[in-house]
């Protein structure tokens, strides 16, 4: 129809991001940053973080890079993270859950991705966020963090905020988040799974998946509608 739709990657792997690009991609519209979590004993330090982005951001040489805090939890498992038993995980502890459940944590993820702004075009995108307190939380890792890169005389730069709508509940209030961020993103296949109450991992569940089903087209036009009227752009992340 003569519109123009930009193609991002995702990549769970910095090296992916040279593959991305040789493929045309024009950005990276979700580096998994969990895969720095999962397998090791304890929390990536920030320096750590720092040149994985580093390494990734300056592969896009200009190109976008949006960078998604780790999302544990469900059916991303890092060892060193006790979350405890859950009876439905994919109901439970992940995604900004856990970051703010462990802010000195978040706070380091941020510092992290903010000093490695300064070599290009960065955003940062919240999984799993399903409330206004929620992102006023996050707000104020922001500020906490940008307080201590002062303190510590680093070299950074803020980057743009955005969300990614995975479930019902963010959808329905995103009129009211569109106002508290840049962007969003659309999680179609976390938001697939909890608007039809539908386990995305089981085999048997698959039967009940529709991405064409009426309710979650109706989903996607209430945010398109929410980030139209806050004059902010949407996404679309997932299968």
């Amino acid at each position: 129809d003569g519109r123009r739709i930009n193609i991002y990657a995702n990549i769970q792997q910095s090296d992916e991001a040279f593959v991305a690009f040789e493929s045309g991609a024009e950005g990276i519209g979700l580096l998994r940053s969990e895969f720095l979590f999962i397998g090791r004993k304890e929390y990536p330090t920030e320096e750590q973080q720092y040149e994985v982005y580093k390494k990734v951001i300056k592969s896009a040489k200009g190109k976008p890079v949006n960078i998604r805090t780790f999302d544990v939890g469900a059916d991303k498992k890092a060892e060193f993270i006790n979350i405890g038993q859950e009876e439905n995980p994919a109901l439970g502890m992940r995604g900004i859950r856990l970051s703010l459940m462990r802010q000195q944590e978040f706070i380091t993820q941020l510092k992290a991705i903010m000093r490695a702004a300064t070599c290009g075009d960065v955003s940062i995108m919240y999984p799993m966020v399903t409330s206004v307190l929620e992102l006023e939380t996050i707000a104020g890792c922001n500020r906490k963090a940008i307080e201590e890169l002062d303190k510590e005389g680093a070299s950074y730069k803020k980057v743009k905020q955005g969300v990614l709508l995975e479930t019902p509940a963010a959808v329905m209030i995103s009129h009211r988040m569109a106002n508290m961020v840049d962007f969003f993103s659309i999680g179609t296949n976390d938001l697939e799974q909890y608007a039809l109450a539908t386990d995305r991992q089981g085999i048997v569940q698959r039967q009940y998946m529709d991405p064409e089903h009426e309710a979650l087209i109706s989903l996607v036009k209430i945010a398109v509608a929410s980030a139209k009227a806050a004059k902010i752009d949407v996404s679309v992340c997932g299968e």
